[in-house]
């Protein structure tokens, strides 16, 4: 919070979003992280975006951030149910 504070002063109160292909990711968003000592893909959210294209995610699991180069980072797309029949 404090850092995505300083953060939005630092550019002019402008969300800063990067785009990943063919994603936008902001603040918040749920992705997945890689993790190569184990080489898989873990669940984490994006805390901000570097000014050298890396992000700052912070992992699901336990809460801790980490900062990670792009390429590590992909969005997660969530199936949404089929509206619900009308009687």
């Amino acid at each position: 919070a404090e850092w995505e504070e300083e953060r939005a002063e630092e550019e002019d109160g402008v969300e800063v979003v990067v785009e990943d292909e063919e994603e936008w990711l902001t603040v918040g968003d749920e992705v997945e992280a890689y993790w190569p000592d184990d080489d898989t893909w873990i669940p984490a959210s994006i805390a901000g975006a570097r000014k050298n294209g890396s992000w700052l995610i912070t992992w699901t699991e336990d809460g801790s951030q980490s900062e990670v180069p792009a390429d590590y980072v992909r969005s997660i797309k969530v199936a949404s149910e089929p509206p619900a029949k009308r009687p």
